[in-house]
């Protein structure tokens, strides 16, 4: 009776991970930095299911010029997840519709990734604290959100 009950199981576990093997391929795509549309893989560091460390958006370090140097808009297409560094396995900080406006204050080395100011309250004309000089370029701290996002996503028009 004991060697029936330990075979049936070790049968009901195999049949368990076939079935786990049925997953929603979304939530490993995701995991992996594929962005959902065909051919669109993104770069993400670590293996799946790590989260990278937040990263924050650096701004101004220019005593004359504008803290970010440039202002743009989420492209036309879809919704953008801002992550918390440039990485794709980081933790989303916020989703942005294609039109919303964002200050651009920093890159990543390849020029991947565009770390963001916004105010997810006026996509029109965010009021962030971007636009005059701040001398010392150190991490953005204003009153609106901050976060990266791929660069091809963004259309820059000012800057």
């Amino acid at each position: 009776m004991t060697r029936f009950l330990v075979a049936a199981a070790a049968l009901a576990l195999v049949g368990c991970a076939a079935e786990d093997a049925d997953i929603d391929n979304s939530t490993i795509n995701e995991a992996n930095g594929f962005d959902g549309a065909v051919g669109n893989v993104v770069q993400g560091k670590g293996e799946r299911g790590s989260v990278a460390p937040a990263k924050p958006v650096m701004f101004g370090g220019e005593a004359d010029f504008d803290a970010c140097g440039s202002f743009g808009r989420i492209a036309e297409g879809q919704a953008v997840t801002v992550r918390s560094a440039d990485d794709a396995s980081a933790d989303a900080v916020a989703t942005l519709q294609p039109g919303h406006g964002v200050a651009v204050c920093d890159q990543d080395d390849g020029n991947i990734w565009y770390g963001i100011v916004f105010d997810p309250a006026a996509p029109d004309s965010p009021d962030c604290g971007t636009g005059t000089p701040v001398a010392e370029r150190r991490a953005y701290d204003g009153v609106c959100k901050s976060g990266w996002v791929k660069s091809e996503s963004v259309e820059q028009f000012a800057g």
